[in-house]
């Protein structure tokens, strides 16, 4: 053991003291790329593939993340932890935060194990099987269940969501002591083992107790906390574990749970009960909703329960929540919800509470506002306990009620009989009758004798209900061995729908890619037909790739924030229009326009359909296959495009290269409305992932894109009309200066934004602080003008220098197709994808300012030297390019191919 696991085992304070500042992996997202971070995490996964790294999937209170451990760089004792480390240990891990595929991981440089656990833990610990309750008759497997659930808790905190639920049970417990004692409430302890009966029509658990005399464990505290008040105590509450023996065996039968109990004397009437479960019940869910303590938590809980801590309150303008008479919503229930057959002698089912829910969640009622929460008041008397006091105007009708939340009994309530007399009448009157006179009542009864205030209570059981979600079964779950999300968030697709959904967004990839390059092709005689010159004619192709760039990220945002299947359909209809009608224009201009919208509307298209696929395929195979598949279309659309525009070209008329991909967009609309059609997803208030930037509300920075846009776009129009008009014109060079104050800007305020508690940046301008990162974003710009340039000058030197037609130049192009080009084959990096349609259209630009410069204005280009020179000069410019991307990778990226 080193002098380090020393300290850190003994646990002094002088450890505290000098031991490092520790911190969490959530926290990872904060800090700067390259910063040495120490912290703790459990070893989630292990690869040991490669005799020189080892991979290791680390995790800490849900949170996951790479590290990677190079063998050849650490010193002996992490290079040994690091090869014989087991699943499930716990390690203090030295490392630095770096950037790879888009994805954050550790580059780890020391290790330290705090605590070894066996190699061969059970598969149940590896896989995260939490034990869980068996709903169903009493039988030897679910009390063998029963005893794995009472016997292995400590398992099912390691599940990260459900550990968070856990939290979440605390955290409900601590609002609610909060607010009860800022309200004057006292907290007292309640027995748990009782030699008397209290009220109650379950049975009890008897114990041995010594001596020979039969105690029982508690099925309450509330009956206590109501004999206190009879003490002098004028409001109290306790949270005790309670014992209940039912009869059914399901989630919340035949255990002991947690009650919170609140009980208290009434000065006026039964309301005062309502108006202290309204204002506990808001306290708490407005408490978890806003407080970053448990946001998080929520998050995390959202991997079990997707729609955790979602609760809306209809609070009217009194306070009040929503209060519904139990005859009014069996009438709401037969008229309008569809069960007929409910009588008002029967209790709610619990269809008809989630049927209420739902109905009142949605709906703007006679009784007040939508909500997920409300009381549900004046229950029958048969249908409650003999000690709850009934109605003035209806002896038949109580004043109890339940609070019903997100279509569940969260509460249940009463203002109690305080007469000791009524008390005795309704203990005879009860069937079977008891005996008031019974030695088993006289503690319960008797503080009733001495002379008891008007009172009432309520009591709410965690974890049988929590107030941080819905369906609350907090140990029938597993967690996922992909870190992420769990599988029960994503729809379970058939086969064939999950085939077409796939194809759609591939085949809509494929055109928008096919767009591109088949312009390239009919460009000289598509600038003949529309009388633009040499000079210009980059912008047929530059246009579309900009306006691409330039809103990419953009799109994405508003397709998380206001619907990825919006998004990706508007995208797909504004794309086949603009198609469809660019062959129309006679002029430049509108060609331009109509150009841009083009661009744009594919901007909308990818990064829609790529979060239209990883929202609907869990991580895994499935999901894996997906993103192959839009990659390969994508990529296949630069060789059909060549196709297209060489053949259909050459035959047809250059037109219809934008009639044919603008007729296929239309089916494919067609068929994206379809397959799409159970697709909504869109980003929640309260985020869904466990990062600073998932806990920000939906925002989608306009400013950010209307800068970026607006700067690249006059850069692109200043390089362009510097060939034509002459770069001492006057306009030119002011545009080139705001051009370069707009990106300054896009900059400064980007940074802004990525301290700002509440907005979210276009783009992380912290990621560039990286020098891989940012040599990865050259690299990848310099390569698609490159290779962008080389297309569009070998298409001229072809067509125009040699006088070769469409189709021949296509057969020339089609090696280059096959093998040179992979320009789309990570379409899920929306940040590369922008840097990639920049840098054509910026490098093609330059490349066509070289040649202008160097041809002149030639009439006849076929066989003429000057525009001979001018095609070499522009093609070394683009081998220029080429190169500076290989010398970027040889610098920044060695030993790449290792890591």
């Amino acid at each position: 053991m080193t002098a380090e696991q020393t300290i850190i085992t003994n646990g002094s304070n002088a450890a505290a003291k000098k031991g490092p500042a520790l911190v969490s992996l959530n926290n990872l997202i904060n800090i700067n790329y390259g910063q040495t971070v120490v912290f703790d995490a459990r070893v989630h996964a292990i690869d040991t593939n490669t005799s020189k790294f080892v991979s290791l999937i680390l995790r800490d209170n849900g949170t996951f993340i790479k590290g990677t451990v190079d063998l050849d760089t650490v010193d002996k004792s992490t290079t040994s932890i690091a090869q014989n480390i087991t699943r499930e240990s716990i390690i203090r891990v030295w490392a630095a935060p770096v950037l790879e595929d888009s994805t954050t991981r550790v580059q780890i440089w020391k290790l330290i194990a705090l605590a070894d656990a066996v190699p061969d833990l059970p598969h149940s610990v590896i896989s995260h099987d939490a034990p869980g309750e068996t709903a169903g008759p009493a039988s030897a497997t679910s009390l063998l269940v029963l005893n794995e659930r009472l016997n292995n808790r400590i398992m099912d905190v390691r599940v990260a969501a459900t550990g968070a639920v856990i939290k979440l049970f605390s955290g409900v417990y601590e609002l609610a002591v909060e607010h009860l004692t800022t309200q004057g409430f006292h907290w007292i302890h309640t027995p748990a083992l009782i030699n008397y009966r209290n009220p109650g029509d379950d049975d009890y658990f008897s114990v041995n107790y010594p001596g020979g005399r039969d105690v029982w464990l508690t099925q309450t505290g509330e009956y206590h906390l109501f004999m206190a008040l009879s003490a002098g105590l004028e409001r109290v509450f306790d949270i005790s574990t309670v014992f209940r023996q039912e009869k059914e065996v399901t989630t919340r039968h035949l255990t002991e749970f947690t009650a919170l109990e609140v009980v208290f004397n009434l000065q006026h009437d039964w309301e005062e009960v309502l108006y202290h479960v309204e204002s506990l019940f808001i306290y708490i869910i407005q408490g978890l909703q806003e407080r970053e303590k448990y946001t998080r938590l929520l998050s995390l809980a959202k991997r079990l329960h997707s729609t955790a801590g979602q609760f809306s309150l209809g609070i009217d303008a009194n306070g009040h929540l929503p209060r519904v008479k139990f005859n009014e919503a069996k009438s709401l229930l037969r008229e309008r919800l569809g069960f007929v057959e409910s009588q008002d002698s029967d209790d709610l089912t619990k269809e008809e509470e989630k049927a209420l829910g739902q109905y009142l969640a949605r709906t703007e009622s006679e009784f007040g506002p939508p909500t997920d929460l409300f009381l549900l008041t004046h229950f029958p008397k048969h249908l409650r306990t003999y000690n709850v006091k009934p109605t003035k105007e209806d002896p038949n009708v109580t004043y109890g009620f339940d609070a019903i939340l997100g279509g569940q009994e969260a509460c249940t309530g009463f203002q109690a009989i305080h007469n000791h007399q009524d008390l005795r009448a309704a203990m005879l009157a009860r069937e079977p009758p008891l005996n008031p006179d019974d030695e088993m009542w006289r503690p319960w009864l008797g503080s009733y004798e001495a002379g008891a205030p008007p009172q009432g209570g309520f009591g709410m059981s965690i974890p049988a209900q929590d107030v941080s979600h819905s369906n609350a079964h907090p140990t029938q779950t597993q967690e996922p061995e992909d870190p992420g999300p769990g599988n029960d968030q994503y729809p379970n697709l058939s086969r064939i729908r999950a085939f077409l959904l796939v194809a759609v967004i591939s085949i809509a990839a494929l055109l928008t890619v096919l767009n591109s390059q088949s312009i390239v092709i009919i460009l000289p005689e598509l600038g003949n037909a529309m009388q633009i010159p040499s000079s210009r004619q980059q912008l047929v192709v530059s246009i579309y790739n900009i306006s691409t760039g330039s809103v990419m990220l953009l799109w994405g945002r508003l397709a998380d924030v206001y619907g990825r299947r919006l998004g990706f359909l508007s995208g797909s209809v504004i794309f086949t229009l603009s198609t469809l009608c660019l062959p129309w224009p006679s002029y430049e201009i509108p060609f331009y326009v109509l150009r841009a919208v083009q661009g744009m509307s594919a901007a909308a298209i990818m990064p829609s359909g790529i979060g239209i696929m990883a929202s609907t395929f869990a991580p895994g195979p499935s999901r894996n296959m997906a993103f192959i598949a839009m990659s390969a279309m994508a990529s296949l659309g630069s060789v059909m495009g060549s196709l297209l525009g060489g053949f259909v070209g050459s035959t047809l008329g250059w037109k219809w290269v934008f009639w044919i991909p603008a007729v296929a967009s239309a089916f494919t609309t067609a068929a994206g409305w379809f397959v799409t059609a159970s697709h909504t997803t869109r980003i929640a208030s309260q985020g869904t992932t466990e990062n600073a930037e998932s806990r920000k509300k939906p925002y989608v920075d306009w400013i950010g894109g209307g800068l970026i846009s607006s700067s690249l776009t006059l850069l692109l129009v200043a390089i362009t009309q510097g060939n034509v008009s002459g770069w001492s014109t006057p306009w030119i060079p002011p545009l080139l200066v705001v051009s370069v104050l707009l990106l300054g800007g896009f900059i400064f305020y980007q940074r802004r934004l990525e301290i700002d508690p509440d907005r979210i940046p276009l783009m992380r301008m912290s990621m560039f602080a990286k020098k891989q990162f940012s040599a990865l974003f050259v690299l990848v710009g310099c390569f698609y003008a490159s290779f962008n340039g080389f297309l569009v000058f070998v298409t001229y030197f072809y067509q125009k220098y040699q006088g070769l037609g469409e189709l021949q130049t296509t057969l020339r192009f089609l090696p280059a197709g096959i093998s040179g080009s992979q320009e789309d084959q990570s379409l899920g990096g929306g940040l590369l994808q922008t840097v990639n349609n920049v840098g054509r259209a910026l490098g093609l630009a330059i490349a066509t300012a070289i040649q202008t410069a160097i041809s002149g204005d030639i009439n006849d280009e076929q066989g003429s030297n000057m525009y001979l020179n001018g095609l070499r000069a522009a093609q070394w410019f683009n081998f220029t390019l080429a190169v500076t991307g290989i010398l970027l990778a040889l610098v920044f990226f060695r030993g790449l191919d290792k890591s």
